[in-house]
């Protein structure tokens, strides 16, 4: 069992989940802003389930998605890492997804792009995944523009996330994906 990895930017530590982090990471869940493009939990006991899985993530490869806790105030502020999707998301291939969700009082500050800068690193560095992929729901402009900001693209065929039901307003989605070469490119093999 490889050790779990534990990230660090300017101003947030990506690290393992540990046991307190349960009822913010619920809260911020619950919170319809954070919620709109995503499937809910339907309560504390299926959020607490999420965080088991992502805990056995770890535990398998060392590392998945990271509860992101500001440094400033040492506050759980949401997560961010990357994870294979399975079938049941409807991505069409196998892939690794780089994703965040953060609470609204972390909104509008840089958090989400610092984070998944180093998580893009480590993924691209230190995993060697040859491509990380994120995608969201087609009226999700906010990620749209976090992803842009990490030189990801946008490709051109959708998909129908399959966690949502059908009818659901944001099951359609977008996909963005980039190359572990034109990561390297752009940094010279380390993040600027």
């Amino acid at each position: 069992m490889p050790p779990a990895v534990t990230l660090e930017t300017d101003r947030l530590l990506l690290r393992p989940w540990r046991d307190d982090d349960r009822e913010p990471f619920f809260a911020m869940s619950a919170d319809p802003r954070v919620s709109e493009y995503l499937p809910p939990f339907r309560d504390r006991a299926a959020s607490d389930a999420f965080i088991d899985r992502l805990r056995a993530d770890f535990a398998a490869r060392g590392w998945g998605f990271w509860a992101i806790e500001r440094k400033s105030d040492n506050r759980f502020i949401g997560m961010a890492g990357m994870h294979e999707p399975g079938p049941e998301f409807g991505v069409g291939r196998a892939c690794v997804e780089i994703g965040w969700r953060l609470e609204p009082s972390a909104w509008g500050r840089g958090y989400a792009t610092e984070a998944a800068r180093e998580i893009l690193r480590f993924g691209f560095l230190e995993a060697n995944l040859p491509e990380i992929v994120s995608f969201t729901a087609l009226g999700n402009t906010r990620s749209f523009a976090v992803m842009e900001r990490l030189g990801m693209r946008r490709e051109p065929e959708t998909f129908d996330l399959l966690l949502l039901p059908e009818g659901h307003p944001h099951r359609p989605h977008c996909l963005y994906s980039l190359k572990r070469e034109a990561w390297l490119a752009r940094h010279g093999g380390t993040l600027s």
